[in-house]
Formats: C-alpha cells, sequence, structure tokens
C-alpha cells in the first residue's frame, strides 16, 4: 500500500537519499599511494640497465598502468609493459638509462591515469625523480 506524501514529504525524502549518497561517497576506499621506488625518489645511480619498480600500499588492477613523461626530466628508455608482481602491489619493468642524466617521470598524472586498485580507485599521482653517474 503507497501512502500520499506531501510536498514537504517528497522534499524532506530526496534531502535524506542526498545526505545518504553524501555518506556513501565518504566511506569509499582511498586511493592507492605510492609507498616506494626502485631506483628511490632522489637516488643517484650507476647508468646501465635497471628494474624500475613502483609498490603501491594496497593491490592493484593487472594491466592498469600510466607511465608518464615529465618536464622535469627525462624518460628512461624501457621495455613496457610492465609486469604486476605476485604480491599484486607492485609493478616492474626494464629500463636503459644514460650516464651524467636526470630522469623523471609520473605514475598517474592528468590525463593519464590508468593505474588502479583491484577495486578500480585509480592511484593518487606520484613523480619519481633520479639521476645517473656521469661515465668516467
Amino acid at each position: 500500500m503507497f501512502l500520499p506524501v506531501t510536498r514537504a514529504g517528497r522534499a524532506a525524502l530526496c534531502a535524506a537519499i542526498a545526505l545518504g549518497f553524501v555518506f556513501d561517497a565518504s566511506a569509499q576506499e582511498a586511493a592507492p599511494k605510492v609507498i616506494g621506488t626502485e631506483p628511490a625518489a632522489g637516488a643517484a645511480i650507476a647508468a646501465g640497465t635497471i628494474v624500475l619498480r613502483v609498490t603501491f600500499d594496497q593491490p592493484m588492477a593487472p594491466g592498469a598502468h600510466s607511465y608518464v613523461t615529465s618536464e622535469n626530466g627525462a624518460f628512461p628508455e624501457c621495455a613496457f609493459p610492465p609486469r604486476l608482481l605476485p604480491d599484486g602491489r607492485a609493478f616492474e619493468v626494464s629500463c636503459r638509462t644514460a650516464p651524467g642524466t636526470r630522469y623523471a617521470l609520473w605514475f598517474n598524472r592528468p590525463p593519464y591515469l590508468n593505474f588502479r586498485s583491484a577495486s578500480q580507485v585509480r592511484a593518487a599521482p606520484f613523480e619519481l625523480r633520479f639521476s645517473t653517474a656521469a661515465s668516467r
């Protein structure tokens, strides 16, 4: 049986539903965050072949990644696609670096936001900067 609802009743019901959506939105999962990289941020490393690794604070979706160029340095030459490690939280890819070079790249940066959690929440953007020693 349906009960008639007054205009004021409809407004109150709409407000309650809207508040419910607000509460639901605040209860959503937190965006994944980078908790570690290899090389480490700010590191000075030997030039050559490296394994570029990014580790997140939660399990990530396989096959979903965005390695993005940065105006703050060169982008390493990498053998994409990266692989998701068995722990589900880290990706790695083999890259070549040149001597005496500053590198910088983003893991997710608008409009490229494909790193996502296993439940499809976009990862927070993170910029990695590192450099290589000059050859002797």
